[in-house]
């Protein structure tokens, strides 16, 4: 498949973040790639691929050239959860310890839930991680 290779052409949908000033080759053979088995009757594709090689923002160029509304991205640590959201917007939700409990001391959080019926949270409907599940 071909690629555009300006982040401005409006083949792309929406207009990338701004510091995104031009894409590099090798992520744009990634794109084509991905396409290629897309289009040859793949339902899922794995990208492996170095730290700072740009999956996340292959990811996105996947995700507009499909011109799919909704996407889930999946990464192991915080900081690229963070990264994600301020670049390309959307909704996170992190692992149960990363939220705390309504009415537990500081030093809980989700991750302590005893189940359907906490301590911690009044309901299921107040707790924190729920709610960001929701």
């Amino acid at each position: 498949m071909d690629v555009p290779d300006d982040p401005h052409d409006p083949a792309w949908g929406e207009p990338f973040p701004d510091f995104i000033e031009s894409f590099r080759d090798h992520q744009l053979e990634a794109v084509a790639a991905i396409m290629d088995a897309y289009e040859g009757g793949a339902r899922i594709v794995m990208l492996d691929a170095p730290v700072g090689a740009g999956k996340t923002l292959i990811a996105e160029m996947v995700r507009r050239l499909l011109q799919v509304n909704k996407a889930t991205y999946v990464c192991s640590g915080l900081d690229l959860q963070d990264q994600f959201t301020s670049d390309f917007g959307g909704d996170v939700l992190k692992g149960k310890a990363n939220y705390p409990t309504v009415q537990g001391p500081g030093w809980v959080t989700c991750g302590d839930c005893t189940g359907r019926e906490c301590a911690w949270c009044p309901t299921m409907g107040e707790c924190t991680y729920q709610i960001a599940k929701r």
